[in-house]
Formats: C-alpha cells, structure tokens, sequence
C-alpha cells in the first residue's frame, strides 16, 4: 500500500508572518466517504512566552464562515513557553469519524508571536485511489515511485 493514493492531502493554514490573532483555516475539507481527518500543525517561529493550541472545527455546510470550533479536541500548550519548547515540533489533531461533513481547523495563538502551518490529511477513504484536489490549497504535483533505481 502507499499513501499517496489511500489519502488526501490539503493545505489548510500556511501562516508566515508572525502575530497574535487566531487563525481559522484557509479552506474547508470534505469529510464524506473517510473515516476521518487529521490535522497537522507545523510550528516555526514562536517568541519567547507563548503559548499555542490547535483545535477542529465543523458544520454541516462547506462554508468557512459556517464552521463551529469545537474546543474540546484542542491540542498544543496553555504553557509559556521559550523559543526552543515549540519551534519545528508538530501538533496533531486527529478526528476519527468526525460527526459533521466538513471541517477545518482553528488556532489559537495566544499572546506572542507564533508562526504555524496546519496540513489536513483524510484517510480511510471508501473509494480507491484517492484523486488529490489541484485547486487552490490542494496538490500542485504528487507521484508514487515504487523501488525507484539510483
């Protein structure tokens, strides 16, 4: 099996420019026909005393301005923390059988400067192989190599 064509892969936030104010995500996925999705943040530069959490957020509609954050699958630190605690580790959110069709993610950033990326990645799709979206977000260029030569 390869991953390639067993999930999907969507960029959701792709923060560069450090600040403060919460972050909701850039697109909303379609969780119909998987099992479930899991949200991967990748943090980079995070000032000294900061904090930073991630959590999932849903509706009924695919609408940005529809989503719901739910709270209650928060990840990532209420903890000041010094540069070194965060910066280049990961925060992962995963939703198992998540109870809305569409979701996306929210972050919290707290007081200090942070900078994150999130990546959704749903899986346990019910139809194979899994066609990656091209739009904007989506994949730009993905390809299996099986035992490629030197």
């Amino acid at each position: 099996m390869n991953l390639l064509n067993n999930v999907a892969f969507d960029n959701i936030i792709d923060e560069t420019t450090a600040g403060t104010s919460d972050l909701d995500g850039l697109k909303v996925v379609d969780c119909f026909g998987y099992e479930g999705v899991c949200f991967i943040g990748i943090m980079d530069t995070v000032t000294a005393g900061g904090t930073l959490s991630m959590n999932a957020s849903y509706s009924d509609s695919s609408g940005l301005t529809d989503m719901v954050s739910d709270t209650g699958t928060a990840v990532g630190s209420s903890a000041a923390g010094d540069t070194t605690d965060y910066e280049g580790k990961l925060l992962i959110c995963d939703i198992h059988r998540p109870e809305k069709r569409y979701a996306s993610v929210h972050v919290d950033r707290g007081t200090q400067d942070a900078e994150i990326r999130v990546i959704a990645i749903r899986y346990g799709s019910h139809a194979m192989p899994v066609a990656q979206s091209t739009e904007q977000y989506g994949v730009l260029d993905g390809e299996v190599f099986v035992r490629p030569t030197t």
